[in-house]
C-alpha cells in the first residue's frame, strides 16, 4: 500500500500541501484532479520520494524515505514517475541504453537487464525502436520510452503526471488502454495526475487534490476516503457517468459552461483589417458557422519545406480569413509547428509562398505563441515583458503604453502586476502574461500552438475566450491542438496535416486510433518518423544531432565496437598529424573514404561540416601563402608577395584538419553518446585501480554529449520565439545586436539549468546515487570481427606512419 499521511509541504513562506492525505492500493487506479496550482506535482513528487515532506508521513509498503537513504532508494525503486514532458526525463541517447539505466543502477547482470529491457518495450509497443536514437522519436514513442525505462525497473506503483498532455488523441487513447492495462492486470497501483475528462472516467476513485487537508478551506485532515472527488461532482454529472461505462467521455460532456462566451457574438467592420470586410459571425454550442469573406488575411499556398533529404511539408495551401478560427490538427510528428513558424515568416519554405494582407510577412507580422510561451521571459518587470514586442516594431511609447494596457485588458491580468517580476508569477499568471507578449504586437493573424495544453478547466476556459476575442475583433485566427472537440464551438473549420499535405475534416474525425498509430509512419529497421520541430524547427540535417553530427544505426560502423572507433580514432589523428608527406596524406584520404562508406556518409556532409570553419580554413591558407618580409619567389606589390612553398604547408594543414573531421563524423555518425562514454568507461577501467572515478567521469561525459544537441534545440527554440516578438538578430549596430541577443541568452541559462534539474531529477528516480555511479560495467571481451578490425586499423595506421617517415628521410 501506498499512503501518504496528514502531508505538509511548503516552498518558502507558500504552504503548498497541508494534512493531505491519500491511500493508492495494488491494482488501483486513482485519479488526482484538481485546478493549476493546487499541489497535484508537488503530491506526486512526494509520493515517489523525489521530495521530502516538511510533516506528515509517506509510507510505500513499510518504506518511510523520510527515515533513511537506504528506504528513500527502496522507495524510488517501488514508485516510478512519469511527467508530461519526455524530453526531460530521457538520459541516454539510445533507446535500449535509456530503458537499461534503471535496472543497470539496480546492479542486475547484463542477461537480466536485456530481458527487462526487451519485456518492457514490447510492453509499450515497442520493441522494434530498441536500435533507434531517442531524438529520432516522436512525442508519443518518447512518452512510451520514459514509461518503459521505468517498467524495466518492475515497480510496483506508479505516479502518472499528466503523461498525455503533450499528446495526439491516437497516442493518448493507447496510454489511457495501457494504464487500465498495468493497474488491473498487472496489479499495478497506479496514480494519475490529470485534467482529462477520459483519463478520468477510467478511474476507480477519484481524489481533489484541492480539498485535502486545511489548505482549501472546506476538507479535514482525516483520511483519503474522506477527500474522494464523487463522479458526479468532478466528471460533469450524468452525461459523464455514462461514458464511464465505455471508459471514454465525450469533453462535451464535461466542457465548462463559458466554452463560448455567448450564444451570439457579433463582429463589427469597425474592427476589420484594412481592405477586408466583414460580415456577422455568430457563436453557438455546436460550433461555429461559416465565414465568408471579400478576400482571406493568412495565406498559404503550395509549402514545401525538408529537413535535408526528408521532406516535412510537401504541398501545404490553407487561407485564413478575418474573423476565423481555423483549428490545425494532426499527429505528433506531422509538422504542424514546422507550418506554423513558416506561416508567421520565422522561417522560409524550400517552394511555395506565404502572404498576410497580400503581402510576404515578416518576424513580428503575425502573432505566434509557441508551446509554454512564459519559458521566453527574460526581462525585469512585467510591464516591459509585454512591451518587449512593441517597442521591437519601433513604436513610440505612448503607443507602447496603449498596447500593453490593451493587451492585459484583453488576458484579464490584474495591472498592479505590471511592476512585478515575471519570474514570480504563478502559473496561471504567468501564463496570460506571456499571451499579453504575443497580443501586443496588435497583429491582423494569431496562431496558437497547443494553447490550454496541461491547463485545468478555467485556464482552458481562458484560453478559447481569449481566442473568441480576437476573432470577434477581426483578427484570423490559427490554433494547433490535439484536442478538436474542445475547440470546436469557437471554430469555423478544421484541418489535419498528415502525410506532408493539408486535409478539410469535421469536427471529430481527427479521434483516437489504436495504440500503434502513433508509429505508423515508421518501419522496423527505418528512421521512426519525429517532428524535427517537436517546439520548433532548427533547420537540422535530416538526421538528428547526437555529438558531433547525426547518428545512423544499422551500419557496419555502427555495429563495431565504440572502444575500437576511439582507438582507430585516436591512431587516425596521431597518423594524419605527423604525416609530412601529401602522398601520406592522399593515402589516409583514401582510408577516410572507405571509412565513410562503412557509415554509409556522403563526401558532402564533411563539406557542410567544415563551413562553421570555412572562414579560418581560408585563413590559414591564405596566411601561409602570402609573404610581407620581401622574400616571397613570387613578387606582387613591394614586400608582399607568394610563397608557393608556405602556400603548400598551408594546404596541407587545411588538409589534415577536413581529414580529422571526416573521422570524428565518421565515429559520431556510428556511437551514440551513451556508447562513446561507456567505451571511456571501459577503457579507463584500469585507472580505477588508482583512485580515478572512472564511474562517475563515464556518466558526466555521457550527459555532457547528451547537452549539446539539448543546447542547440534551445537556443534555436527560443530565438524563432524572440524573432515571434519582432526582434531582429541581424540588424542594427554592435551593441544593438548585442541587446538581441540578450533576450536569447537569458531563458537560455535558465531553461538549462531547469533542464538540468529536471534530468537530475529523473536519474534520481531511477535510483541512480554514489554507489551505482561508482559501479563500473561487467569486463565485456571484444568479438571476433571487432579484434580483426582492430588490428587490420592499428596496421594500416603503422604501416602509414611507417611510409611516411621513411619519405622524410629520403
Amino acid at each position: 500500500m501506498l499512503e501518504v499521511k496528514n502531508v505538509t509541504v511548503g516552498y518558502g513562506d507558500v504552504e503548498v500541501l497541508s494534512g493531505a492525505s491519500l491511500s493508492v492500493a495494488p491494482g488501483e487506479l486513482v485519479a488526482l484532479v484538481g485546478d493549476n496550482g493546487s499541489g497535484k506535482s508537488t503530491l506526486g513528487r512526494v509520493m515517489c520520494a523525489a521530495q521530502l515532506v516538511d510533516g506528515g508521513s509517506v509510507v510505500v509498503d513499510g518504506h518511510d524515505p523520510s527515515v533513511s537513504e537506504l528506504d528513500r532508494l527502496r522507495v524510488r525503486a517501488l514508485v516510478g514517475r512519469v511527467c508530461q514532458d519526455p524530453v526531460d526525463q530521457i538520459v541516454s541517447s539510445l533507446v535500449f541504453d535509456e530503458v537499461a539505466f534503471g535496472p543497470r543502477n539496480l546492479g542486475l547482470d547484463d542477461a537480466e537487464v536485456e530481458r527487462r529491457v526487451l519485456a518492457a518495450l514490447d510492453l509499450v509497443g515497442m520493441l522494434s525502436f530498441a536500435d533507434c536514437v531517442t531524438t529520432e522519436l516522436s512525442g508519443g514513442q518518447q512518452q512510451r520510452i520514459a514509461l518503459a525505462g521505468l517498467l524495466a525497473m518492475h515497480p510496483s506503483y506508479l505516479v502518472l503526471d499528466e503523461p498525455t498532455a503533450q499528446l495526439d488523441p491516437s497516442a493518448r487513447a493507447g496510454f489511457r488502454d495501457l494504464f487500465s492495462r498495468l493497474a488491473h492486470e498487472s496489479h499495478m497501483g497506479i496514480a494519475l495526475i490529470t485534467h482529462d475528462p477520459a483519463e478520468i472516467a477510467r478511474a476507480d476513485r477519484v481524489i481533489d487534490v484541492a480539498r485535502m487537508g486545511v489548505r482549501s478551506g472546506d476538507a479535514s485532515a482525516g483520511g483519503d476516503r474522506a477527500n474522494d472527488a464523487r463522479v458526479g461532482d468532478v466528471r460533469g454529472g450524468d452525461a459523464f457517468k455514462g461514458a464511464q461505462s465505455t471508459g471514454d467521455a465525450s469533453l462535451d460532456s464535461v466542457r465548462s459552461s463559458d466554452a463560448c462566451a455567448s450564444d451570439a457574438c457579433a463582429v463589427s467592420e469597425d474592427n476589420a483589417s484594412e481592405g477586408v470586410s466583414l460580415m456577422a459571425a455568430t457563436c453557438a454550442r455546436g460550433g461555429r458557422a461559416d465565414i465568408v469573406h471579400a478576400r482571406p488575411v493568412l495565406e498559404l499556398d503550395g509549402i514545401f519545406f525538408s529537413y535535408g533529404d526528408r521532406p516535412v511539408l510537401t504541398d501545404v495551401s490553407l487561407r485564413v480569413h478575418a474573423g476565423e478560427v481555423v483549428l490545425l490538427a494532426g499527429a505528433s510528428g506531422a509538422g504542424k509547428s514546422t507550418l506554423a513558424s513558416i506561416a508567421a515568416g520565422l522561417v522560409a519554405p524550400c517552394s511555395g509562398e506565404v502572404r498576410l494582407c497580400g503581402a510576404p510577412p515578416v518576424p513580428g507580422d503575425v502573432g505566434l505563441a509557441f508551446q509554454q510561451p512564459e519559458a521566453q521571459f527574460f526581462l525585469d518587470t512585467v510591464y516591459d515583458e509585454i512591451a518587449y514586442a512593441p517597442r521591437n516594431l519601433s513604436c513610440d511609447e505612448a503607443e507602447v503604453d496603449r498596447r500593453v494596457h490593451a493587451a492585459v485588458r484583453t488576458v484579464g491580468l490584474d495591472e498592479g502586476l505590471l511592476s512585478s517580476s515575471p519570474f514570480e508569477l504563478s502559473g496561471g499568471q504567468a501564463r496570460r502574461v506571456a499571451l499579453a507578449s504575443v497580443l501586443s504586437l496588435d497583429a491582423p493573424a494569431y496562431i496558437f500552438d497547443e494553447p490550454s495544453a496541461a491547463l485545468d478547466a478555467k485556464g482552458r476556459a481562458f484560453a478559447r475566450r481569449t481566442v473568441e476575442g480576437l476573432s470577434r475583433e477581426g483578427r484570423a485566427v490559427l490554433v494547433i491542438t490535439h484536442d478538436v472537440d474542445e475547440w470546436a464551438p469557437v471554430s469555423s473549420r478544421v484541418v489535419e496535416l498528415a502525410d506532408g499535405s493539408l486535409h478539410e475534416c469535421d469536427r471529430g474525425a481527427t479521434g483516437a486510433a489504436s495504440f500503434a498509430c502513433d508509429g505508423r509512419a515508421s518501419a522496423p529497421g527505418e528512421a521512426p518518423r519525429g517532428d524535427a520541430s517537436s517546439h520548433v524547427p532548427s533547420g537540422g540535417a535530416a538526421t538528428p544531432l547526437t555529438t558531433l553530427g547525426g547518428y545512423t544505426p544499422h551500419t557496419p560502423a555502427a555495429r563495431a565496437d565504440a572502444r575500437v572507433k576511439l582507438i582507430l580514432l585516436l591512431l587516425a589523428t596521431v597518423g594524419v598529424f605527423s604525416a609530412q608527406s601529401p602522398v601520406v596524406l592522399l593515402a589516409w584520404a583514401v582510408v577516410l573514404f572507405g571509412a565513410l562508406g562503412t557509415a554509409r556518409m556522403r563526401p558532402s556532409r564533411i563539406l557542410r561540416a567544415m563551413r562553421p570553419v570555412a572562414i579560418v580554413l581560408a585563413f590559414t591558407l591564405i596566411a601561409n601563402l602570402v609573404s610581407c618580409d620581401g622574400r616571397a619567389m613570387i613578387e606582387l606589390a613591394g614586400p608582399v608577395g607568394l610563397d608557393p612553398a608556405g602556400g603548400l604547408r598551408g594546404l596541407l594543414a587545411v588538409v589534415r584538419i577536413v581529414l580529422l573531421v571526416g573521422f570524428s563524423l565518421v565515429v559520431a555518425a556510428s556511437t551514440t553518446g551513451t556508447q562513446l562514454s561507456d567505451a571511456c568507461v571501459r577503457l579507463l577501467r584500469p585507472c580505477a585501480r588508482w583512485g580515478v572515478p572512472v564511474g562517475p567521469l563515464g556518466t558526466v561525459l555521457s550527459l555532457a554529449l547528451r547537452f549539446i544537441p539539448l543546447v542547440s534545440e534551445e537556443l534555436n527554440r527560443i530565438r524563432l520565439a524572440q524573432r515571434a516578438r519582432g526582434a531582429s538578430f541581424d540588424n542594427g549596430t554592435v551593441i544593438e545586436r548585442i541587446g538581441v541577443w540578450a533576450s536569447v541568452l537569458t531563458p537560455l541559462m535558465i531553461g538549462l539549468f531547469r533542464r538540468a534539474d529536471r534530468l537530475a531529477e529523473a536519474m534520481s528516480a531511477r535510483c541512480y546515487d554514489a554507489v551505482s555511479a561508482g559501479r563500473l560495467p561487467a569486463p565485456r571481451p571484444l568479438g571476433s570481427l571487432d579484434r580483426r578490425v582492430l588490428v587490420v586499423g592499428t596496421g594500416l595506421a603503422i604501416a602509414l606512419s611507417a611510409v611516411g617517415a621513411f619519405a622524410q628521410l629520403w
